[in-house]
């Protein structure tokens, strides 16, 4: 198609930045051609090489291991949103700052939904340590919804966290392989700058 030829296009004329050198250093030996130390130009070839190498389709799960979501095709899902810092709350009419008990209140609603096929976690509790509230946020889902599960992690660490945790849930890292019930929502610089701590978490995810 036109959009697809012109990304191939821009991957192989202006490139992408990666900000770790883990990937630079694949992406080289994959044969893109790296310049100004991080800018890296992807051949046409190698991006349709990997399009070859990559599912038309993946299968998503719930908690218990029966199929929910067909991610492929026109297929089309439906679910809230993530990490909201405020809350109308719907006893009082009072805007405060989320907490923890939002969350699970937030996700046991989502979970009886008929038209609700996946959760995020809709706010970022405020009564928590902030630099761990994402472990919470995962903790909370696990605990309070059987459908597929979206988390957001606020380090590579996070992510690592809540990797672990669904795959003790699932039984084990080969059980959440074959039947996988949660994904991660990545967040990039910006379309072709590609941050660190993103680059840590695609690589880490791929492996798993």
């Amino acid at each position: 198609s036109t959009i697809h030829d012109a990304s191939l296009t821009i991957l192989e004329r202006t490139g992408v930045q990666l900000h770790y050198e883990e990937a630079i250093k694949m992406m080289h030996k994959a044969g893109a051609k790296i310049t100004d130390g991080n800018r890296v130009r992807i051949p046409a070839s190698l991006v349709e090489a990997a399009l070859n190498t990559a599912p038309n389709e993946v299968q998503m799960y719930n908690r218990d291991g029966q199929p929910a979501m067909l991610l492929g095709g026109r297929n089309k899902y439906y679910g809230p949103g993530s990490d909201c810092l405020y809350i109308v709350d719907h006893r009082t009419q009072e805007r405060r700052q989320p907490v923890l008990q939002d969350v699970v209140e937030a996700s046991r609603v989502c979970d009886a939904l008929l038209n609700v096929d996946f959760v995020m976690s809709m706010f970022v509790p405020s009564d928590v340590n902030p630099e761990i509230s994402d472990v919470y946020q995962m903790e909370v889902m696990l605990n309070n919804t059987s459908k597929p599960i979206v988390f957001v992690s606020n380090e590579f660490k996070g992510c690592k966290a809540a990797v672990e945790m669904a795959e003790v849930v699932a039984g084990g890292s080969d059980d959440l392989r074959t039947k996988p019930f949660v994904a991660c929502y990545v967040n990039v610089t910006s379309g072709l700058v590609h941050n660190e701590e993103a680059l840590q978490k695609l690589l880490f995810l791929s492996e798993k």
